[in-house]
């Protein structure tokens, strides 16, 4: 299986460099060498690579390694297409869901989450969230005074906690679902529950 996944994922790089320097070299045609890159309200270094990758801005998913910040969120290839389309497989996701939410998280829920990973202003939420989570609540004064200088809405110390307390209701009930759908499956249908569950999460509300 680690064979064909890595077939995959070099075809995929090779397919998305190639369609990548398509659409560069037509730009330059059009608009010539010296035209600016412009992505207007965003904090974003590389803001056309970025309209289009997300971030899962997590605490856990971040690593200081010789004074260098790294990025070591690998599951969640958060990626959409020129077109705007999701290149991530969500369903893989949604398979660990009991199947009777499924529908519903689809189509009410999902598109919302996704979202907020390609928006600055949304990753940025999520980061001073997850402070909170972690108790480093003394830290979002600061983080905040950072963020709000390279946003074009400022976010509030009160809408943080707004946003961490709403988030971490809605996956900790996600959790508690998937509990009982592995004890309704291995229990009472006897099958294999094919998902690896968390432990029980402080999320510090």
């Amino acid at each position: 299986m680690s064979k064909v996944i890595a077939v995959a994922a070099s075809r995929g790089s090779h397919a998305i460099v190639a369609e990548a320097e398509q659409k560069l070299e037509a730009a330059v045609q059009k608009h010539g060498e010296a035209q600016a890159l412009e992505f207007p309200e965003t904090a974003f270094f590389l803001p056309m690579a970025h309209a289009l990758l997300g971030l899962d801005g997590q605490m856990s998913n971040w690593a200081l390694h010789d004074g260098k910040l790294l990025y070591m969120d690998v599951t969640t290839p958060l990626m959409r297409d020129a077109q705007g389309r999701e290149l991530l497989d969500t369903e893989l996701f949604m398979k660990s869901l009991p199947w009777a939410l499924r529908g519903l998280v689809r189509r009410f829920f999902l598109g919302e989450i996704i979202d907020k990973y390609y928006l600055p202003r949304g990753v940025i939420l999520d980061i001073l969230g997850n402070l909170l989570k972690e108790n480093l609540a003394k830290l979002i004064p600061t983080c905040l005074e950072q963020a709000n200088v390279r946003l074009p809405e400022a976010i509030q110390e009160s809408e943080v906690h707004r946003y961490y307390r709403s988030d971490a209701k809605m996956w900790a009930l996600m959790q508690r679902l998937r509990r009982a759908d592995r004890w309704w499956q291995r229990r009472i249908r006897r099958r294999t529950y094919p998902f690896l569950l968390p432990g029980k999460i402080s999320r510090n509300l």
